[in-house]
């Protein structure tokens, strides 16, 4: 079972497969907002979805907080093109 974790002390999200880190997002967070620098994901697992509950996680967590994203990175800044709408709310 992958379990997506929050790791707030080093700013970022992470996946893992059995205590084994499989995924990892990194942000810088800032007052106002949370820029997701990086999202990856080991090759054996990509193409599951992991990347995207990475992103989920990251945005459910900084709007928790009030915080707006910036997503940086290229997967991220794809995804919320894709759908404006699930992310509109933590748009900047």
């Amino acid at each position: 079972m992958i379990n997506i974790i929050y790791e707030p002390i080093g700013k970022r999200i992470a996946a893992y497969d059995n205590r084994v880190e499989i995924g990892l997002l990194k942000f810088s967070p800032s007052a106002e907002t949370w820029i997701i620098d990086t999202i990856s994901v080991d090759e054996d697992f990509q193409g599951q979805g992991i990347g995207e509950q990475l992103l989920d996680r990251c945005v459910d967590e900084a709007r928790k907080k009030g915080k707006k994203v910036i997503p940086l990175c290229s997967y991220a800044s794809a995804k919320f093109a894709e759908h404006p709408e699930k992310y509109e709310d933590v748009s900047r």
